[in-house]
């Protein structure tokens, strides 16, 4: 005799399994375009992401954490990644 319950995760959902799918393009793409504003640095470098003086997720780690102590941009980390392949 079969069940007429149906299974949680039997079947997925289409529209999900789309929509999920264009979630993940865009952060993909989000964390390839990234730098941060100061140093330049990639998504790849940057490690966490930080707030900065021109809104949140400006800055890359080493940045924003200097900022955040002294209220005030590295000066020795200006356009640090600026050449880097």
């Amino acid at each position: 005799m079969k069940s007429s319950r149906k299974r949680y995760g039997s079947e997925p959902n289409k529209g999900a399994e789309e929509d999920a799918g264009k979630k993940d393009e865009f952060f993909d793409l989000k964390e390839v375009l990234w730098n941060c504003l100061h140093c330049l640095c990639s998504r790849e470098d940057a490690g966490l992401i930080k707030v900065g003086p021109n809104g949140e997720e400006s800055l890359c780690e080493s940045c924003g954490s200097y900022y955040e102590i002294h209220e005030e941009l590295p000066d020795h980390r200006l356009n640090l990644y600026k050449y880097a392949v």
